[in-house]
């Protein structure tokens, strides 16, 4: 079960992380996007900037989920159903595009697609990942439907 907000999921990630969480991939792509989202307000957003956070959260969970054997995915990276297990090192370089989610000309969130064809986007407190292979295109129009536009 994912986690109801990003203010969740870091709250989660302050007490340490439960096995439960590190091993299953939408709650440890949800907490990690969740972290560098929250980053996000201390400095002013680029793409750069925000996979740079990407790498530092994931470095954060892996460290807190190492009590547990590391982050070993077993359910949610295909589907519920589909056992799954990924080496750590799987995880550092998967993001292949950030994108900037503007309403009304205003940065109000983030689209991020990972090279495993999951698709996490954020608006204010929460960060939902996508189910795999979503169409990006898709996202962008329910984001359009609700005000949003989304700055490739």
């Amino acid at each position: 079960m994912r986690f109801r907000s990003c203010s969740e999921a870091l709250d989660h990630l302050a007490k340490g992380m439960s096995v439960e969480a590190c091993h299953d991939f939408r709650r440890l792509r949800q907490v990690v996007t969740c972290k560098a989202w929250y980053e996000k307000k201390q400095e002013p957003f680029s793409v750069e900037t925000f996979q740079k956070r990407m790498t530092d959260a994931w470095d954060e969970v892996r460290k807190a989920c190492e009590k547990h054997g590391g982050m070993r995915p077993q359910v949610g990276f295909l589907a519920p159903e589909v056992s799954r297990s990924l080496p750590d090192e799987a995880y550092a370089a998967q993001i292949t595009s950030v994108k900037e989610i503007k309403k009304g000309g205003l940065h109000a969130g983030v689209m991020v697609e990972a090279a495993d064809g999951t698709v996490t986007v954020c608006v204010d407190d929460k960060c939902e990942v996508a189910k795999r292979g979503e169409p990006t295109e898709n996202l962008k129009v329910m984001l359009k439907i609700y005000g949003f536009d989304v700055e490739d």
